[in-house]
């Protein structure tokens, strides 16, 4: 465990707390909100031990920075959850116009590529 005087877990919590706010937003289409939930968890765990153990800047900083982290996480994933709906309605409406089998059979014979 952490000695008395020792900061690694606030190191850690920082870094945590900036990777997760970095990744979600870097790997916004390749579920980078997962890492960044995972890590902001973890930061916001460091952050409280090191500041249990020895109240200093690296825990105040590696809280703070995993709840913006895990906060930009949640914001992403609720935007990826709306994209999701949003597509799966075009799609229905698409299925429901009948748009969808003209789409699938004009791509399939080569209709309407312009070549």
């Amino acid at each position: 465990m952490a000695k008395e005087g020792d900061n690694s877990f606030g190191v850690l919590s920082v870094a945590f707390g900036i990777l997760s706010i970095v990744l979600p937003v870097v790997a916004l289409l390749g579920f980078g909100f997962v890492g960044g939930i995972s890590l902001g968890v973890l930061g916001l765990i460091f952050g409280i031990v090191q500041r249990k153990k020895v109240k200093n800047s690296w825990s105040m900083w590696g809280i703070i920075l995993s709840i913006v982290g895990l906060l930009v996480s949640l914001f992403v994933l609720q935007q990826v959850i709306v994209a999701v709906g949003q597509a799966s309605q075009i799609l229905q409406d698409l299925k429901a116009s009948g748009g969808l089998v003209a789409l699938q059979e004009g791509v399939g014979t080569g209709v309407g590529s312009g070549y």
